[in-house]
């Protein structure tokens, strides 16, 4: 059991934070919207009230610049206390390729060496046969013997995890994913603007 810590906890951080307890992980959250926060707190979570996390994951909105300059603060300002060393950060957030490399590499220097990882979210909302346990779960580390951790802890929360060699590479699925997604879906309003102009 690893104690672990979700920073964001809209739908992503949810059910991730739902999944590190259902795994039997002691598991508490952070986040800044007080309905959600006493939602989570009525269905048991508790917030974070403790010094020392051996995990933490990063579930924070990620579509503009600011909101991605604010993921690099809050995995700065959280390794820069409270932590064993090595620690284990594993970032969910959709974010472009090089920015864990980027991130770990500040912390390195400035703290001491932790394991960054990429593990992208690949929930999809409306479909609840779909969960964090049974999504296939890419997995890559800043370096190796972060990819080894990262992939040992998600195999607690998920049945299938796919390592991939670095942090870069699975940072390049998800904007592939993502491409892919936003151009099928693109396609069939196309589709659809054609239908209803031939009525």
């Amino acid at each position: 059991m690893s104690k672990v810590l979700v920073i964001g906890c809209g739908f992503v951080g949810e059910q991730v934070l739902r999944a590190c307890r259902d795994a039997g992980h002691d598991a508490r959250f952070l986040d800044a919207d007080h309905r959600r926060i006493a939602g989570l707190q009525d269905a048991g979570f508790l917030l974070r009230d403790r010094e020392i996390d051996d995990v933490r994951i990063i579930c924070l909105p990620s579509e503009t610049q600011e909101q991605r300059s604010a993921i690099r603060q809050w995995c700065i300002l959280h390794h820069a206390c409270g932590y064993e060393n090595p620690s284990l950060l594993c970032i969910e957030s959709t974010v472009p390729p090089g920015y864990c490399a980027e991130v770990h590499h500040f912390i390195s220097t400035e703290w001491w060496a932790n394991h960054v990882v990429y593990a992208p979210e690949r929930l999809w909302p409306g479909h609840p046969e779909w969960t964090v346990k049974n999504t296939p779960r890419v997995v890559g580390g800043v370096t190796p013997e972060a990819t080894e951790a990262g992939v040992a802890f998600y195999r607690t929360i998920s049945d299938h995890v796919f390592p991939v060699a670095n942090s870069t590479i699975a940072e390049m699925c998800k904007l592939y994913e993502n491409a892919y997604r936003a151009v099928n879906i693109a396609f069939v309003h196309e589709i659809e603007a054609l239908c209803e102009a031939q009525s």
